[in-house]
């Protein structure tokens, strides 16, 4: 493991719990990060933009994105429960954990290039 990866996958869970949760996301997003491409958009970090556009349209319009979406399939996914405003709130907390964590990671590496 290379000093980029070593930085990504050690953060502090207390810090990020929602991020710590073994969840399918979580998976796919360190994953992503395993495979040395730390500036593209992995596919934990695809199906969570989509995922934030999705919540918001069911949440706040009573719609879903196509036919075959499901609520239940984003639930097991992130590893949030509830409906409606508090399922959004769950959904929005693990968004806001995953912009802090990235900033962390970012510096951490900006830190490391400039040694």
């Amino acid at each position: 493991m290379n000093n980029e990866q070593e930085i990504i996958m050690e953060f502090n869970q207390e810090q990020f719990p929602l991020i710590s949760k073994e969840t399918p996301f979580t998976k796919d997003l360190f994953d992503g990060f395993n495979k040395g491409n730390f500036s593209a958009t992995n596919k934990g970090i695809w199906n969570l933009i989509c995922s934030k556009r999705d919540i918001n349209l069911y949440v706040k319009v009573n719609m879903k994105p196509h036919r075959f979406w499901k609520i239940t399939d984003v639930k097991k996914y992130f590893g949030i429960k509830g409906s409606g405003d508090t399922l959004l709130g769950s959904f929005m907390d693990l968004w806001s954990e995953y912009e802090v964590y990235m900033k962390e990671v970012k510096k951490a590496l900006k830190q490391l290039d400039n040694e």
